[in-house]
């Protein structure tokens, strides 16, 4: 029988790491290498869901280890674990015989059965393969994912290669290296864009505004859950890899290539026949006001109005309307608007946002100042009263 003691708020982070690439199993790899400091052995935890393995580092303390010990559990590893360790915050003690393992905790314990194999993705060897290194503040990539992400939806839409996924692109603005990341519904009426500096880099001259990856929302839940103050990246050709202290977390791409248009149209500089400044909380109480009632995508349908120098959003099916508070107005308009998709589009802009457009039946262009950062939503068709008396007299001929 082997006997492993791993600490108990080491096992929890460790299992909470693994759960975002959580598949249907857990693998805890033990070698035969110690860490000075605590005497103890250095470990892994293991997931993989196919597109995305997480190792997750800690420590065991055991006998005397002289190869790499492997243990596989079933998926219920993670539920045993928290369960274990909301009873008590002992050690906890794993002890393996054959295909049993008995997992203990305090004066609770209960068996696992072990598996014989589980899923892995390969890393690709730095040796052998051709890669950029490129290091970021966490912060400015959360920020870049948070915006940058912020239109991915899971949906069934008409562009499949989108859904749940981002883009992520190094790219060279005015001499400065970014990383840009993108995502877009998968209706195609709302994409946004961010870009995160990067802090340091080596082997990204032949990937700048060359190179693409579509990542999944795996890849940004991680992201979000970093605790370091950098994070570093490695860009292969066919694999991303992410460094987060002594974790690790492998991401294949996906196979399917991002619209280019997306791209082109979120950072195209267009000339404007409207624009105007507003505060963002005052633009979401006037949408909220519009959206009351709502209960189908064509109770959503709003009108924004540019006039006089002030801008109010009405409701096309309700009398609802609410003005907003808006500076640097220009341009006399009505632009057809989905309430809920530009109260999406500008969640997480900030507190002062600029929003502009060629024209009303043209994408709405939405920024913060911030560099890098774009959004645009796509207009809805004005309903006009030549509409709704066609629209009363064929109902009167049904």
């Amino acid at each position: 029988m082997s006997t492993f003691i791993i600490s108990n708020s080491e096992l929890v982070s460790a299992v909470k790491k693994a759960s975002v690439s959580e598949k249907n199993t857990y693998e805890l790899k033990v070698a035969p290498r110690v860490e000075p400091n605590s005497g103890k052995y250095m470990a892994s935890l293991c997931t993989c869901n196919g597109s995305v393995q997480t190792i997750a580092f800690l420590l065991v303390a055991s006998e005397d280890i002289t190869e790499e010990v492997d243990l596989i559990f079933p998926s219920s590893f993670a539920k045993t674990v928290t369960t274990l360790a909301a009873y008590t915050d002992g050690d906890f003690k794993i002890e393996v015989e054959e295909n049993i393992c008995n997992i203990s905790c305090g004066e609770a314990s209960l068996n696992l059965d072990m598996l014989p194999s589980a899923v892995r993705i390969e890393a690709m060897d730095p040796g052998k393969n051709k890669f950029a290194q490129v290091t970021i503040d966490t912060g400015k990539l959360k920020r870049a994912i948070e915006i940058g992400s912020s239109a991915m939806s899971a949906e069934e839409g008409k562009m499949a290669a989108v859904r749940n996924a981002i883009e992520l692109a190094p790219v060279n603005v005015d001499g400065v290296e970014k990383l840009r990341v993108i995502s877009v519904d998968t209706l195609g009426v709302l994409a946004a864009g961010a870009m995160a500096e990067i802090k340091q880099a080596g082997g990204l001259d032949d990937l700048l505004d060359k190179k693409a990856y579509v990542l999944n929302s795996v890849f940004c839940r991680i992201v979000n859950s970093i605790h370091s103050e950098t994070v570093e990246l490695f860009l292969f050709d066919k694999q991303v890899m992410m460094h987060d202290g002594n974790d690790f977390y492998i991401i294949t791409p996906n196979a399917a290539a991002f619209p280019k248009e997306v791209s082109a149209g979120l950072y195209a500089d267009m000339p404007k026949e409207y624009s105007m400044s507003v505060e963002q909380k005052s633009l979401t109480s006037a949408l909220d006001i519009v959206l009351i009632g709502a209960s189908s995508l064509e109770d959503n349908k709003a009108c924004l109005s540019i006039s006089n120098g002030g801008v109010t959003v009405r409701a096309m099916k309700r009398d609802n309307r609410a003005g907003v508070a808006a500076t640097d107005v220009v341009g006399e308009t009505d632009i057809g608007i989905n309430g809920a998709v530009l109260k999406r589009a500008i969640a997480h802009l900030g507190t002062s946002i600029s929003i502009s457009g060629q024209a009303p039946n043209k994408p709405i262009f939405i920024k913060n100042g911030e560099p890098g950062v774009a959004v645009f939503t796509a207009p809805c068709k004005l309903e006009t009263d030549a509409d709704s008396t066609e629209k009363e007299s064929s109902e009167e001929g049904k």
